[in-house]
Parts: C-alpha cells; structure tokens; sequence
C-alpha cells in the first residue's frame, strides 16, 4: 500500500485581483514538511504549493475523517480577526486549488440544459444576502445574512490498473464535492447534522469548525495514462471549439478584405489610365505647339511677350528648372513645349504616396524600438507554439509556458536589437 499525497495551492477569486496563500487562511496547516520547489513559470504565475495535512491511502477508503477543529472566540481580537477575514474571503468567493499526483482536484455539478461543468478549484463557502437571496454555491441554503463554510469535501479518486507493465495502478482522476456540516460532536464527528452556519450578527460566543473528509477509490478501465487530462476538458462546455463562430469570423473577414482589394484596383485602375493618357496627351501638345505656340501661352504671359518682355528671360527660366528643348524651335514654341510638359509632369493619385512613403519619421528611434520589440514578441510567440504543439509544454509540466516564453524573450533581445538598429540606421 502506497500513500497519496494532496498539496495545496493559492486562493484566487474572480471578484478579486489579490490572490492569498493557503497559510494566510486559518485552515488546517501541517508542520515539518517541506514545501516542493517552484520553477520559473510558477512564481511568476503565482503558485505557491504548500503540503497539506489531507493524507491518503491507496485503496482505503475513508468516511468522516477528522483533519482538525478550529475555534474562535468572538470576544477576543485576534480570534474575531480571523473570522471576520473568513467572512470576507466567502463574501468575495475565494476558492481552494487542491492538486493531487500533479492533477487539480475538479469540482463537478450540473449547469444549463443538464450540461456537467468541471471547475478545478472549489469555494470556501457560501453567503446568503439579508434578504434572502443566495451567492454562488449557496444553492441549498435559506437562512438570511448567513455565511456557510464547506467544512467537508468527497473526495472521489479514479485509478487505472497498468496492463503489459509491471505490475501497478496509476491514478486518471480526482474529484470532490464540498458540503457542510456542524457536526454534532465536534470532538468526533460524524458528518451529520445541519450545514455549518456562521451568523453575520453575532457578538458573542464561540465558533467550533470541525475540518472533515472522505476518500473513496474507483476503478475506471476508460480513461488512460496519456488522457488523464482530457475528462477537464470535455466537462467545460465553454472550452469547445464554436466552429460556427469561426466560420462566421472568416467569412466576414474575406468579404471585407475582397471589397477593400476591389476598391483598391479600381483606383489603382483610373490612376494608370490617367498616367497612360497624360503619356499620349504630352506627345500630341508638342506636336501641336509646333504650330499654336501662342495660342497655348497664358494671358499674363502672352500679354508680357505683348508688352515687350523677352521670351528669352522666360525661356531660360523653364529651360533651367525641365532642361533643354528640341532644337529648330522658334522662343515662343519652345515656351509653349515647356509649360505643357510641366503641366503633364504634375504628380497625382497614387504618385503623391511616394512622398509620405520615404520622408523620414519624426521620432525614427521610438519607430525602431517598437519593430524590435514587435519582432522579438512576434517569435517568441511563435516559437512558443510551436514546442506547445509538439507536446513540450504539457499542462502537467507546471509553469513551463510561461519559463519558455520569458527564456524565448530574453534569448531574442539580440534579434530584436538587430532589427532595430537596421531601421535606425
């Protein structure tokens, strides 16, 4: 007969940012024990896994196990401290993260439309309002402006026997059922009686809170080694590929993205035809500035030719700025060429993008930090995925994600300097 450990974890709430380690709560604590190491991923996730004084026996059941008894005086601070924190942990359901054989213990119960949902945590307790309504796991309870603790858990640990192995049984699945009992003897309980009620009003007197469990094993020829994550999974209807959804999301995506692509060709397609015709439009004005030189001048200009200013001084004006003009042309005519291939050369439509494509940004180095950083954060996350895909980054392996990707990142900051030092520069 092998004996089973059940560690502890932090208490989290999802009314609450602040999580707490199991030994800031008065529960039942063990001494002598050392606590498992944690890597990387762990502290950086919170996890603080402690033992716990919930020991096991492989195969032996077990019915209304005394763990320990806790009292409180509510005339004295310290005990009333205590109480009031218990309170306040039930008010802002705080709930336990018990692991056993490095699987979290689920809690299981029946939601909408008889569906089972597997919760890997379990809550302290339970409130009940002043004016009767019911907080969370307070579904059997009536008594106003009440707090129940669930002072008793069932626990239920499924075993697979190894077949073509040496001989043994591997453990596929844990779960509990928190209820609460005042045990009638607290000295030596027998899990029966009322829930465990702690009055919101009380003043004076005592608390006795007996901590109990039951362990009971099974056999289950279904679930394997490799699976044993799997019965988490397909109990959590929200954790279910919506194919539908999916489906939807791309067909929305390609029918914008086709629209925006159509809208984008038509208007690349007039501007090219504008190009094209500009290309034709300047050959025929210089063929037909050979014999309507005047007729193409301006007013201002053609009424200062008038007036006696030389067409020269124009002349080399535009010859200076557009070059030189094809030879046996009279001043007037070679003016006339010019303006009009001034006026062709004119940018427009998509020409002007060139401007704000290659005008350098005002904080270039802001620029090139975010593409380092964008580039760095773009593989890690490939990366990541990719050894999660090939089964490196098992959930059994606790905190490995998140220490591969802090290692990924730390690794990818020459990358990162690379790129952004290559477009400073």
């Amino acid at each position: 007969m092998s004996g089973i450990e059940l560690f502890v974890n932090r208490l989290d709430s999802v009314e609450s940012v602040l999580p707490y380690e199991y030994a800031v709560f008065d529960f039942c604590q063990t001494s002598g024990e050392k606590r498992p190491s944690e890597n990387l991923g762990q502290v950086l996730f919170g996890e603080r896994i402690e033992p716990s004084p919930y020991k096991f026996t492989f195969k032996k059941t077990e019915v209304c196990k005394p763990v320990c008894k806790k009292t409180y005086r509510l005339n004295v601070p310290e005990d009333k401290q205590k109480l009031e924190f218990l309170k306040k942990s039930m008010l802002l359901n705080y709930q336990h993260h018990w692991i056993v054989d490095n699987m979290p213990v689920t809690w299981c119960y029946e939601v909408e439309d008889n569906q089972k949902f597997c919760n890997p945590g379990f809550p302290i307790g339970c409130y009940i309002t002043k004016d009767a309504k019911p907080k969370d796991a307070c579904t059997e309870f009536r008594e106003p402006d009440t707090f129940y603790i669930f002072n008793h858990v069932d626990i239920t640990i499924s075993y697979h026997n190894v077949e073509n192995e040496q001989s043994g049984s591997r453990l596929v699945a844990a779960k509990l059922e928190p209820r609460s009992f005042k045990h009638t003897n607290v000295d030596s309980p027998d899990c029966s009686g009322p829930p465990m009620d702690i009055s919101n009003t009380a003043t004076s007197g005592e608390v006795h809170i007996a901590y109990t469990y039951s362990v009971k094993f099974e056999e289950n020829k279904d679930i394997r080694w490799a699976s044993r994550w799997d019965y988490i999974l397909e109990s959590m209807p929200h954790t279910r590929i919506q194919w539908f959804s999916i489906m939807n999301s791309l067909v929305i995506v390609l029918f914008l993205s086709g629209m925006v692509a159509m809208i984008m060709l038509r208007t690349l397609h007039k501007d090219i035809a504008r190009y094209n015709q500009m290309d034709s439009t300047h050959l025929s004005v210089q063929d037909g500035a050979q014999t309507a030189g005047k007729t193409l001048l301006s007013p201002s200009q053609h009424t200062a030719i008038q007036g006696g200013v030389a067409v020269g001084a124009v002349l080399k004006e535009k010859q200076d700025q557009q070059g030189a003009p094809s030879a046996g042309q009279n001043p007037a005519q070679q003016l006339c060429i010019l303006m009009a291939q001034e006026d062709a050369q004119e940018e427009f439509g998509w020409k002007l993008v060139h401007g704000d494509i290659f005008r350098p940004p005002r904080k270039g180095m802001l620029l090139s930090v975010f593409l380092g950083s964008g580039t760095q954060i773009l593989i890690m996350t490939f990366v990541t995925l990719f050894f999660a895909c090939l089964g490196f980054l098992s959930p059994a392996n606790r905190g490995a994600l998140m220490t591969c990707a802090v290692v990924l990142w730390v690794l990818l900051g020459t990358p990162a300097g690379y790129v952004a030092a290559r477009f400073y520069k």
